[in-house]
């Protein structure tokens, strides 16, 4: 029997139209292969035009959260809105609702996740954000549902957005993955970040010559003094796996006890890849028949007992 799913988009920008597409392109292939219907119910996007071009009917355009939420046939509300504000609110409605949420909002996951967490948990539904970390490639639910068997001492990678300069999108990015991995919340405030905008093409020849390669690292090790968390540029030796990832490429590299070392790799942003990290939680949520919170203290500045380490002993050049 196909199980009916009712699907909201709000905001249909580069990843919420991308998301529309692929839903609506594969729908008769997700009910061959996973027996879901999956249909696209509504969608709150304020250039009305944008919506149609996509081919969305004009009855599917809805005029508010309040109509989305009030809609029975609605059963996950995927957030592609990007920002803060009006996500976090809409969001929070929608789960309050009852209704799953799927998002790719790495910053309203990383400073809001454990309330978006608390009420879901509380109304019995379910929240996904494989999108917000690492864009298309699955490194959440492999840390989830691949490597829970491994006690992972250390995640190196190359996770941050084209723009990001700074590095908060990494900073971002690796406070999630951390907590995924080391099964504790590390605030994004514990994590040393530093941007790339002092490397100069001296730098990269130097690199070079000494047989490294410079890329934007975001790292994390779990020692016996406890963690150590920092995003920054820095040497990686051309013979290690890292340093053949293209500017444009998504990686994480994971040391695990058993498993030993796994790199996950691909692209990190885009319509199409952040589309399918959407689509696949979607049917994740949509065949899953319960769903499944933080096994750690999922709070604003996580347990207690949790040690972050600040003075770092590192190789630098000069």
């Amino acid at each position: 029997m196909i199980k009916k799913v009712g699907i909201s988009i709000l905001g249909l920008g580069v990843v919420g139209g991308g998301t529309y597409k692929m839903l609506t392109e594969h729908r008769e292939f997700y009910k061959k292969i996973h027996g879901i219907d999956i249909c696209v119910e509504s969608v709150l996007e304020l250039d009305r035009n944008r919506a149609t071009s996509l081919g969305i009917e004009e009855s599917k355009i809805a005029s508010g959260i309040a109509e989305i939420i009030s809609n029975p046939e609605v059963d996950i509300v995927v957030e592609t809105m990007g920002g803060i504000e009006p996500a976090k609110s809409y969001a929070l409605s929608c789960l309050n609702a009852g209704k799953s949420v799927v998002t790719s909002n790495i910053e309203l996951y990383c400073k809001y996740g454990c309330e978006l967490e608390k009420t879901a948990k509380k109304n019995n539904c379910g929240l996904f954000y494989e999108a917000a970390c690492v864009g298309g490639v699955p490194v959440v639910r492999t840390l989830l549902d691949s490597l829970q068997g491994n006690c992972i001492t250390s995640v190196m990678g190359i996770i941050n957005g084209a723009d990001d300069v700074e590095g908060y999108d990494a900073q971002y990015k690796l406070s999630i993955l951390l907590s995924l991995a080391f099964h504790t919340k590390v605030p994004y405030a514990e994590i040393y970040r530093e941007g790339i905008s002092g490397i100069t093409p001296t730098d990269v020849s130097y690199a070079d010559k000494l047989g490294y390669t410079v890329k934007f690292l975001a790292i994390g090790k779990n020692g016996a003094k406890g963690i150590e968390a920092r995003v920054h540029p820095a040497f990686i030796k051309n013979t290690h796996p890292l340093a053949n990832v293209p500017k444009d490429g998504n990686a994480v590299y994971i040391t695990g006890d058993n498993v030993h070392d796994v790199m996950l790799y691909g692209s990190g942003a885009g319509e199409g890849p952040v589309a399918s990290a959407i689509v696949g939680d979607i049917i994740f949520c949509a065949t899953s028949s319960e769903y499944r919170y933080s096994a750690f203290c999922n709070g604003e500045k996580g347990e207690n007992s949790a040690k972050f380490i600040s003075n770092f002993e590192s190789a630098y050049y000069i």
